[in-house]
Parts: structure tokens; C-alpha cells; sequence
């Protein structure tokens, strides 16, 4: 991993994989993939958007 690691950041992914295991829920998976990503990769979400 390069680039500046956020602590924060990589135990809330640790913390939904195993999520994400423990009650077989394969959002809580993906949402830790997606934090995984690095910045310039991931997708902008407009939620007030998806709130509609």
C-alpha cells in the first residue's frame, strides 16, 4: 500500500469484512472493497440523489 493510510479508514474495512462474514452480508463486503480502493479510483456517490 502506498500513499498516506488512514487509520481510521482500514479499521472500519476490517471491521465490515467481518461484518460482512459473520452475518453473510455481502454489502458490508463490497462497501470494504470499495474503501479499499485508492481516492483518484473510487466513485463519487451523490446521496442525496439516491435519497429520493
Amino acid at each position: 500500500m502506498s500513499g498516506t493510510v488512514n487509520p481510521e479508514r482500514l479499521r472500519t474495512i476490517k471491521l465490515l469484512k467481518k461484518l460482512a462474514r459473520k452475518h453473510e452480508a455481502k454489502i458490508w463486503w463490497r462497501l470494504a472493497e470499495f474503501l479499499e480502493k485508492p481516492k483518484r479510483r473510487r466513485v463519487a456517490v451523490n446521496v442525496s440523489r439516491m435519497n429520493r
